[in-house]
């Protein structure tokens, strides 16, 4: 933007700007006992959310966007589309085997 300013005259310098560190990315998803374990404790309506997110790691708001229509579970995938993602990026997600087994289990 300030680059764009100088280029049409508005402003004469760009100014400098200190760099922020960028912070370390998350870590630690959880193993399958822990989810396991997690699961029951969550009131129902979280159910599939939960076993959505622990095999896969997909953010939680992108999650709540997915349709049944994106799941191919033929090929084991659920394909992000780019509006969906935090980066705008498509991307594929793949779903464990268990996956499926564990959605069909909740009640609807």
């Amino acid at each position: 933007m300030l680059s764009i300013a100088k280029a049409d005259g508005v402003i004469r310098e760009v100014p400098v700007f200190a760099k922020l560190q960028e912070a370390e990315s998350r870590q630690g998803l959880l193993e399958q006992r822990q989810s396991d374990d997690l699961l029951p404790r969550l009131p129902g309506r979280l159910h599939p959310l939960a076993v959505c997110r622990s095999p896969t790691g997909v953010r939680e708001g992108e999650a709540q966007k997915i349709d049944w229509t994106q799941v191919d579970l033929e090929r084991d995938e659920i394909v992000m589309l780019r509006d969906q993602t935090k980066n705008d990026k498509k991307r594929i997600l793949v779903i464990c085997s268990q996956l499926p087994a564990r959605l069909e289990a909740i009640p609807n």
